[in-house]
């Protein structure tokens, strides 16, 4: 900081992959990826409750925006709830709180959603899969960027 000044902000924060910076496009707090990730494909997830990285600036907690959809070949109804490491870890439900962030209730139907999730500070969110996860069973994240108050209050 320049001396004989006592406040400071910071006005953004950017990726970087193999000592480049990612390339992103800012709107005010909106940081959007120039290319998407696709951050997490993995199939039979399991139904237990597992912490995810996303492509996000690290050292700071932000709102990731990601596009993500579950689909089954096997069964359908699978449900997928995405949330921050910030909150408690709960089921997803076609019925009960908290419901789920996105669903495939047919075979093979797939239906992404895109949502914003508070990241942790290493850019870590949580996904549950349920009721059940099988070898058809798909996870799909991809990440399109993070909103980042730098600074403020939001």
């Amino acid at each position: 900081m320049p001396a004989n000044y006592s406040h400071k902000r910071r006005i953004g924060a950017f990726t970087r992959s193999g000592g480049v910076i990612g390339l992103f496009t800012q709107y005010g707090d909106l940081f959007m990826k120039t290319a998407s990730v696709l951050d997490i494909d993995v199939t039979n997830p399991g139904t237990s409750a597992v912490t995810r990285s996303l492509s996000v600036v690290g050292g700071i907690q932000v709102d990731a925006i990601v596009q993500a959809l579950v689909y089954d070949t096997g069964t359908g109804n699978i449900y997928c709830h995405l949330s921050s490491l910030d909150q408690n870890d709960e089921a997803p439900s076609g019925t009960a709180a908290p419901l789920a962030s996105f669903a495939s209730e047919n075979i093979s139907a797939i239906s992404p959603a895109r949502m914003t999730i508070r990241t942790n500070t290493s850019g870590q969110i949580r996904s549950r899969v349920g009721p059940i996860s099988g070898a058809g069973t798909i996870l799909r994240i991809a990440t399109l960027g993070w909103i980042d108050t730098r600074g403020r209050l939001a």
